[in-house]
């Protein structure tokens, strides 16, 4: 089946062998998830994907995108600069679902050399992944960022060592 774009896949339009498609991809640290890279262009984007639901400005004046279960943020040049996703779309890490238990979790954290710590959120500089830090919370709570190198520049004074928890 062709598509017009991902978000017809990820919305509730279309059906693929009679089942909507809820799945964004692989992590890949530093890079993006499955097709929707870091450093990519919002044009590129839009004919890739497809129209979002909402466009918007956050408090930097930077363009948001947000689609049916995850968000993109471009930065003032107008390039991919965060791709934020909520538990109702499934992403994995070396094949582990990052919202479904805690597995995928505790594996970004193990492959982390640093991890760090800021107001309810494990940052993990070196993957550029900030994920929740409690992985019990309720799900409306849960999201993973993936973010371009030096979008947690203006945070780093802040950042806290994070000390990891045995679940």
């Amino acid at each position: 089946p062709r598509y017009k774009g991902l978000c017809d896949m990820l919305s509730h339009k279309p059906l693929l062998y009679g089942q909507p498609m809820n799945k964004l991809g692989e992590i890949i640290p530093r890079k993006g998830i499955g097709i929707l890279k870091l450093g990519e262009s919002k044009n590129s984007l839009l004919q890739l994907i497809g129209e979002p639901i909402r466009e918007s400005k956050n408090r930097r004046n930077c363009i948001v995108f947000t689609y049916e279960g995850f968000r993109l943020t471009f930065n003032l040049g107008n390039n991919l600069e965060s791709i934020e996703v909520y538990p109702e779309i499934s992403i994995t890490y070396k094949g582990i679902e990052i919202f479904s238990g805690v597995a995928g979790w505790e594996q970004l954290i193990k492959d982390e050399p640093s991890p760090l710590h800021l107001s309810g959120a494990i940052v993990l500089l070196g993957s550029g992944v900030s994920i929740w830090e409690d992985p019990n919370e309720e799900n409306q709570n849960k999201s993973f960022v993936i973010s371009a190198e030096g979008s947690w520049d203006k945070l780093r004074s802040k950042l806290k060592p994070y000390e990891r928890k045995t679940i």
